[in-house]
């Protein structure tokens, strides 16, 4: 290094979980000296490496488990990283909501992983889980309806939905639940009329029943039936 002329390639150091920003003539403040700099000195000279920690990513989930289990992750700087998430008995990935700041969020319920990227800031992602509620059928056994117990579901998950259909069970003048006549305890509801066999192969009116948002255990009430001839 000679004064007045140039210092010339400089070396380029690498830390762990760190951006190298540059070389510098003082350690908190300075002047950036690259490789085109003049040397405006006659005496040795120290230059300081400069260096921006990568931000960090830790995600909290309540109801579960999260992989890895360390509070924070290192992210390269507009890059991303993923969580192995397993949720508590009753609880679900599927309609999950991740709130994950400036970054984006995607959640694979296939892999069980959630993926945050686009991490341009060290922040807390928080999850919620979906719940998962049962369904329980009042009457609709000794009322002669189908499914039977056995089909009808029995699961809902929160924000979700699922539907089942009334019909003629075997023989004629089985009974179906009539539209408008279904309520639900806790959740939403929803009686549309569609066509179904009975047991000679002959189209008949049936009900076909979609309950939604549930908030707690479901319970699905028929208050009036119809007959299906």
């Amino acid at each position: 290094m000679v004064s007045t002329q140039t210092y010339g390639t400089l070396p380029t150091p690498t830390r762990s979980n760190y951006t190298f920003d540059g070389w510098y003539t003082n350690h908190k403040s300075g002047t950036l000296v690259t490789d085109t700099s003049t040397v405006s000195i006659s005496a040795n000279q120290t230059l300081y490496a400069r260096w921006t920690a990568y931000p960090i990513v830790a995600l909290s989930v309540r109801n579960g488990t999260v992989s890895p289990s360390s509070s924070y992750v290192h992210v390269t700087p507009g890059g991303s990283t993923s969580f192995t998430v397993t949720p508590n008995s009753g609880y679900t990935l599927t309609n999950a909501t991740v709130s994950c700041g400036q970054a984006t969020a995607s959640v694979d319920t296939t892999q069980n992983t959630i993926t945050i990227s686009n991490v341009t800031e060290s922040q807390t992602c928080t999850v919620t889980l979906g719940r998962k509620y049962t369904i329980t059928y009042s009457s609709f056994s000794s009322a002669g309806v189908s499914p039977t117990a056995g089909d009808q579901p029995t699961e809902i998950i929160s924000g979700g939905s699922t539907s089942f259909t009334f019909s003629a069970i075997s023989g004629v003048g089985n009974l179906y639940c009539s539209a408008n006549r279904i309520s639900c305890t806790n959740a939403m509801c929803a009686a549309t009329t569609t066509t179904c066999q009975n047991s000679r192969g002959q189209n008949k009116t049936c009900k076909q029943v979609t309950i939604s948002n549930p908030t707690k255990n479901v319970t699905v009430t028929c208050t009036s039936l119809g007959n299906v001839y």
